[in-house]
C-alpha cells in the first residue's frame, strides 16, 4: 500500500500528548513493535523494555518534562522515511525551570497497515549549558549579588 510523505504533527504530537497525559498506549501507538531505540548511556531498547520503561517512569510523582520540537528535515521513498529533529525537555521545579535534555534525533519510518511507525530511533544528547536556568522574573542569590557590585563601581 502507497502512502503519502510522513507528517511530523501526527507521530510527534501524538508522542507528546500520550507523554504528558501519562498514557502508555498512546506513547507506544508510534512505534512499530520491531522498534530498536538507541538513547544516550542506554543499551539499545526494543519495544518491550521502551513500553515497561515508559510505565516505570509514568507511575513516579516526579514533575512531568514538557517536550518540544523543532523538525530539520523529512525524507521518504516509497514507504520508508527519515525523519531528523531537535527535542528539548523542560522540567519545572518549584519556580526554577531546568532544560534537562536537548537531543537530536533521527527517526526511521516505515509503513505498517496504512500508517508510517518509527522503527528505529537514534538520539544524540547536545550540550545543555547551565544544567539550571530560572524561569523569567526569578532572581537568585549571585545575581542579587552581582547587581550589588555593579552599583559600587
Amino acid at each position: 500500500m502507497k502512502i503519502g510523505q510522513p507528517d511530523e504533527r501526527t507521530i510527534f504530537d501524538t508522542w507528546i500528548a500520550g507523554y504528558e497525559s501519562r498514557d502508555v498506549a498512546k506513547v507506544m501507538s508510534v512505534y512499530d513493535t520491531e522498534l530498536e531505540y538507541h538513547a544516550p548511556c542506554q543499551p539499545v531498547q526494543g519495544y518491550a523494555s521502551l513500553e515497561s520503561w515508559f510505565k516505570y517512569d509514568f507511575g513516579r510523582k516526579d514533575p512531568r518534562t514538557k517536550w518540544t520540537y523543532k523538525l530539520e528535515s523529512v525524507d521518504y521513498s516509497g514507504d520508508f522515511a527519515v525523519l531528523v529533529s531537535r527535542w528539548y525537555g523542560v522540567t519545572e521545579f518549584g519556580g526554577f525551570a531546568a532544560n534537562i535534555e536537548r537531543l537530536r534525533s533521527i527517526d526511521f519510518l516505515r509503513a505498517v497497515d496504512g500508517e508510517w511507525k518509527i522503527f528505529r530511533t537514534i538520539n544524540d544528547p547536545e550540550p545543555c549549558g547551565p544544567p539550571w536556568k530560572l524561569s523569567q522574573g526569578a532572581k537568585s542569590k549571585k545575581d542579587k549579588k552581582d547587581k550589588k557590585r555593579s552599583k559600587k563601581r
